[in-house]
C-alpha cells in the first residue's frame, strides 16, 4: 500500500479483489495469518453490473470465477458505451444519466430501460454474429469489444441527447483476455501470475464495501448515500467503519481473495 493510499484511509473506499477459487456463501472472514481466519461479518448483498456505468442487478448468488462474478448468462461489466468517433469509454462523470439505465435479462436477451425511452431488447452476441470490433483503452490497457449494432447505438445516443455520438459494445471472452499481472500502474500490483479479466472491469475481478463504512459517511452528509452509489459487488454487514481497508486476505466459504488496492470512486456534482 503506497503512501498516498495510507494518507487517505479515512475516505470511503471499497476494496478491489481477485478470486482464487470458486464458490460463494453468506459468511465473510478476514485473514490474520496463513492458518487463522477471524469472522468479521456476513454478506448482506451481491450485486452485478452487466453494463458498465449503468444500474446494478441484485442477485441471490453468483459464481466467483477467476475472471469475475457470473450468474447464468450474466457477467459483470460485460457491456459498455463508447464514443463512436474515438472508441473512448464513456463513464458516469461524462454522462451521469447512464446510472438511470436499468438492465434485465430474459433468457439470452438483454433488456434496457431508461426514463422516457422505449425498451431496448438485444440478443447476447456470440462469435457467430460478430459485428464491428472496437478497440479502446481501460487505464492504459487495450480492450476489445463487439459492436451491438445501429439500433443500440441510436438508443443510447438519443437517450443521452447526442445523436450518432455513441456505440454500445460487448466483451466476448475469446477476444478480450487482459493479462492483469503484467499491468503496470503507480501502485503495487498484487495480481498473481496468470490473472486475467475478460470483461470491461477496470482493474479487479471483484469489489467490496461494508455497510458500517457507508453509515459512518452518512453521519457526515446532509443527503445520505447508499451502497449503490459505490457500485461494489459484495456488500458486507459487520465490522467497524473502514475496517475493510485493512483486510488483505479474505475468505467466503471456500473462496479466497487477495486485496489488490483501494477502490476510489468518481465524484459527481449537481448542476
Amino acid at each position: 500500500m503506497n503512501k498516498m493510499i495510507q494518507d487517505n484511509k479515512q475516505m470511503l473506499v471499497g476494496l478491489t479483489l481477485t478470486s482464487l477459487v470458486k464458490g460463494i456463501s453468506m459468511y465473510f472472514l478476514s485473514k490474520r495469518d496463513k492458518k487463522q481466519y477471524t469472522l468479521v461479518g456476513e454478506i448482506k448483498s451481491l450485486v452485478m453490473y452487466p453494463v458498465k456505468s449503468c444500474k446494478g442487478i441484485y442477485v441471490d448468488n453468483f459464481v466467483c470465477t477467476e475472471t469475475g462474478p457470473q450468474n447464468g448468462v450474466i457477467k459483470d461489466r460485460q457491456w459498455m458505451v463508447v464514443s463512436a468517433e474515438t472508441g473512448q469509454v464513456i463513464r458516469v462523470p461524462q454522462e451521469p444519466k447512464l446510472v438511470l439505465v436499468t438492465p434485465e435479462f430474459h433468457g439470452n436477451t438483454l433488456s434496457l430501460t431508461a426514463p422516457n425511452m422505449d425498451t431496448l431488447l438485444l440478443q447476447i452476441p456470440t462469435l457467430e454474429n460478430v459485428g464491428n470490433i472496437y478497440a479502446t483503452k481501460l487505464w492504459e490497457q487495450t480492450v476489445t469489444g463487439i459492436d451491438c449494432g445501429d439500433k443500440a447505438a441510436q438508443w443510447f445516443s438519443n437517450y443521452l441527447n447526442k445523436p450518432n455520438k455513441y456505440r454500445f459494445v460487448f466483451s466476448v471472452p475469446q477476444l478480450n483476455q487482459r493479462d492483469m499481472h503484467g499491468f503496470e500502474k503507480n501502485y503495487i500490483n498484487r495480481h498473481a501470475p496468470g490473472s486475467k479479466i475478460d470483461t470491461f472491469a477496470d482493474f479487479s475481478q471483484f469489489s467490496l464495501v461494508t455497510t458500517t463504512s457507508i453509515e459512518d459517511l452518512n453521519f457526515h452528509l446532509d443527503t445520505p448515500v447508499q451502497a449503490d452509489n459505490f457500485r461494489m459487488n459484495l456488500i458486507v454487514q459487520g465490522g467497524s467503519a473502514f475496517e475493510e481497508d485493512s483486510w488483505n486476505q479474505i475468505r467466503i466459504a471456500d473462496v479466497e481473495m487477495t486485496k489488490l488496492k483501494l477502490a476510489h470512486r468518481f465524484l459527481l456534482y449537481a448542476a
